[in-house]
């Protein structure tokens, strides 16, 4: 019975070290030819503890079997450092990480034209995205459903002039916005 539990173990280690193979090659496979190693590469977090589990597991027991799953874990370490960069540089003093070095910050924000339809009751909504956006101070905004009007004080200069700290900026309009300001 023992030795039944025993053959039953190693083989869903050995299912467990193919899946991780296999995620591994998730980063190389296009979803688009081969849909399942989506799956795996998903999943990698999980199929790699269960290895590390093995490789415990068997190291306590004191058998080489504990190698299976350790030379697999091994074999994807540069897989490990993509997927977890910070913990294992940091791990390895590879590469020192400084912080505030090259850094973007990006904010994406939809507006609602800047409450310029009045969808919320509150009017001072539009101050307060404006604020909001000044507050967090990106480097890079990306705004959505940004929307200028000749009504009060939503013309295309009073409201870039909000951005002023903002050297560049491109407006894409399509036809139907376009037809909707006139």
């Amino acid at each position: 019975m023992r030795k039944l539990l025993n053959n039953i173990l190693f083989y869903i280690n050995f299912v467990a070290g193919i899946c991780l193979l296999l995620s591994y090659l998730s980063t190389h496979v296009s979803p688009a030819k081969i849909w399942i190693f989506a799956f795996f590469g998903l999943a990698y977090p999980y199929i790699l503890l269960i290895n590390l589990f093995f490789v415990v597991f068997y190291m306590y027991r004191r058998r080489k079997k504990f190698l299976f799953s350790l030379i697999i874990i091994l074999l994807g370490i540069n897989h490990l450092n993509a997927f977890f960069p910070v913990r294992i540089n940091r791990i390895f003093n590879r590469n020192k990480i400084t912080q505030g070095v090259n850094e973007i910050k990006i904010l994406s924000f939809n507006v609602r034209a800047f409450n310029i339809y009045e969808w919320y009751s509150n009017p001072s909504t539009s101050k307060a995205i404006v604020n909001l956006i000044r507050s967090e101070n990106p480097d890079v905004i990306c705004l959505q459903e940004f929307l200028t009007s000749p009504r009060a004080n939503y013309k295309p200069e009073n409201v870039l002039s909000l951005f002023s700290n903002l050297p560049y900026h491109f407006i894409h309009y399509t036809f139907s916005t376009y037809f909707n300001l006139m």
